[in-house]
């Protein structure tokens, strides 16, 4: 695990004891897992397109460089050891789409951090993983997440129990996945 308050945030992944720049924006990322999710692209142009994200060269082994990019999108010295945990696991229904909730991720980081997302002209995209994960509750993106979330076996009352899931139905993501099954999707 790193610490984002003075640990710095890495520009290169390594492979094989050798680092290899990679694209590091957050925009860049949110692209990177698009192509990913595209069923319209074939899994081996996947793989090739994904090595586009190294902005020199790129390892000479292409197993181990999609596998560098994934340790870099899943972001794990982020992750604490529950979220790690999760990821090894069986996968969870995904709660979050950076295309259909584009609009409250934008409106999110406004609002929440006085941030444009469309007119800044750079953050990393761990800074803006740990930003996404760090909003508050209460902002309607987080609300979004938490009744997607939301384990309707557990609810005992009849009607918020149906009052959830119609907001389930009316917000459910269309198709998309986790981090780390967006990073598996290919490998």
């Amino acid at each position: 695990m790193i610490n984002l308050l003075f640990d710095p945030l890495p520009q290169a992944v390594q492979v094989d004891g050798q680092a290899y720049t990679v694209a590091t924006d957050f925009r860049d990322w949110i692209a990177f897992a698009d192509l990913i999710l595209d069923p319209d692209i074939p899994q081996r142009d996947k793989a090739v397109s994904s090595l586009q994200w190294y902005t020199e060269s790129r390892p000479p082994d292409a197993a181990k460089a999609i596998h560098a990019l994934k340790w870099f999108f899943t972001a794990e010295p982020l992750l604490t050891g529950r979220q790690q945990r999760r990821m090894s696991g069986k996968s969870s229904r995904p709660v979050l789409s950076y295309s259909q909730d584009a609009p409250y991720i934008l409106g999110a980081f406004r609002q929440c951090y006085g941030m444009d997302l469309i007119r800044i002209d750079y953050l990393h995209y761990w800074e803006f993983r740990s930003l996404m994960q760090a909003l508050p509750e209460d902002c309607p993106l987080k609300k979004r997440m938490a009744y997607r979330a939301a384990d309707l076996s557990k609810i005992r009352d009849d009607a918020e129990r149906d009052r959830i899931r119609r907001i389930q139905a009316e917000i459910a993501i269309a198709y998309e996945c986790e981090d780390d099954e967006i990073a598996d999707a290919f490998l």
